[in-house]
């Protein structure tokens, strides 16, 4: 992949170091690979848009030719390193594609800073997790007293009959036909 190696270089934002992709002219489009990828695994993408688009590509850290970040870094960590070099490379907003994690960052970015993402390509994305709301726990709530309830047995049945020993069954055989 030389012309990736050709046009990358290290940046560093907020004390992180990071490998970048940044070619071509036009419209910027970020583009974020997966997790456990790198800027090479989204090279046929860069191949794709680079002859009509400003293409940004990054290493996020911890994966390619970026360092692991001092702490763990959850989405809005991620989201956040990927925000401050848009503003580094004073791209004001930018059209994103986004393979599985670097789909859900994108996404996250859309979610919490909408004026950054103007139009989000998402492949093989995970979603974003919502608290759920009264209504959802509650029906949670009633799910599960069902379910322990079933383990006690039929209404009536009375628990002390069901013992841990098994108890004789009778078994019956089908008619040959």
């Amino acid at each position: 992949m030389g012309f990736i190696d050709d046009s990358s270089s290290l940046g560093e934002w907020a004390g992180q170091t990071y490998r970048i992709y940044d070619a071509g002219s036009g419209p910027a489009v970020v583009v974020l690979h997966g997790w456990g990828g790198r800027i090479e695994s989204m090279a046929p993408v860069l191949r794709c848009l680079g002859s009509s688009f400003r293409t940004i590509a990054l290493d996020l850290p911890g994966f390619g030719g970026s360092p692991v970040p001092r702490d763990p870094w959850d989405t809005n960590g991620y989201a956040a390193f990927v925000a401050g070099v848009m503003a580094q490379l004073e791209v004001q907003s930018a059209d994103f594609v986004g393979h599985s994690y670097g789909a859900k960052t994108s996404l996250y970015l859309a979610a919490t800073q909408p004026r950054l993402v103007k139009r989000l390509i998402l492949v093989s994305s995970s979603g974003l997790r919502t608290p759920p709301n009264a209504k959802v726990r509650f029906k949670r709530l009633v799910s599960r007293t069902g379910h322990a309830a079933g383990r006690l047995g039929p209404p009536g049945d009375p628990c002390r009959s069901r013992s841990t020993a098994a108890s004789p069954r009778r078994i019956t055989r089908m008619p040959a036909r």
